[in-house]
C-alpha cells in the first residue's frame, strides 16, 4: 500500500514516487513515447512538450480512490438508508458488507496548448477506471463511512487520446489493510465528502 491516499495516477502508473506501486523508467519512456505521438499527431511534434504533457495527465489523475468510493457509494441506497438513521445526532454504528462490488468512472483531462500567447491547439485525453472491491465491510457511524476493513482492490487503468491508447490497460491488486480508519472524518454519506484517503 502506498504511504499516502491512494489515487487513480498511483493506480495507472502515472507516478514514478508512490511508494508501493512504483513504475519502471522503461514503463515511463513508453508512455512519453506515446505522448509525443500524440502531440505529432496535432500537427506539434516540433514541440518538445512530452515529458509536460505526461506530468499534466499524472496531476489530473490526482484523484483520490476514495473520493470515487464515496460518490458511488453516496448512491446506493442501503447506504443512504443507514445514514439518515445517524443524521439526528443519534450515536449509530453499522457494518454493511460489500461482495465483489464494481465501480466504474471516465475523467476527461484537457489541457490548451499555447507558445508566446498563442494557442495552437486543445488536447483532450480519455481515463476510464474500474475497481473491483472483494469481500471489504463498511464501517459506518453517523452518517459517515468511518474505517474499511480487510478486502483486496482490483484497478484497471485505461488512457487514450482520440481512442488511440496512450498505454495499454494497467491492471493491479492491491490488498486493503486489516482496518483502515478513515482521515478527515472519513466519506460522509448523503453529502460533499471530505479528502479521505485508503492507505
Amino acid at each position: 500500500m502506498p504511504d499516502g491516499p491512494l489515487t487513480l495516477a498511483m493506480l495507472g502508473g502515472l507516478e514514478a514516487d508512490a511508494s508501493g506501486v512504483p513504475i519502471s523508467p522503461a514503463d515511463r519512456e513508453k508512455l512519453l513515447q506515446s505522448m509525443r505521438e500524440a502531440v505529432s499527431i496535432e500537427g506539434l511534434g516540433a514541440f518538445d512538450i512530452g515529458e509536460r504533457l505526461l506530468n499534466f495527465v499524472g496531476e489530473s489523475l490526482r484523484k483520490p480512490v476514495a473520493g470515487i468510493m464515496g460518490e458511488v457509494w453516496n448512491q446506493r441506497k442501503e447506504l443512504r438508508d443507514i445514514a439518515e438513521k445517524g443524521k439526528d445526532k443519534r450515536d449509530i454504528e453499522a457494518t454493511v458488507q460489500l461482495y465483489d462490488h464494481s465501480i466504474n468512472c471516465a475523467l476527461h483531462p484537457s489541457v490548451e496548448l499555447q507558445a508566446e500567447g498563442v494557442k495552437l491547439g486543445k488536447m483532450t485525453f480519455d481515463c476510464k477506471a474500474n475497481l473491483k472491491l472483494q469481500g471489504v465491510q463498511l464501517v459506518i457511524k453517523n452518517a459517515w463511512i468511518t474505517r474499511i476493513k480487510a478486502g483486496k482492490l482490483t484497478s484497471t487503468i485505461s488512457l487514450e487520446y482520440k481512442t488511440i491508447p496512450i498505454m495499454p490497460p494497467c491492471k493491479k491488486t492491491i490488498d486493503v489493510p486489516m482496518s483502515v480508519d478513515l482521515p478527515g472524518g472519513g466519506i460522509r454519506l448523503g453529502g460533499a465528502t471530505r479528502e479521505a484517503g485508503i492507505g
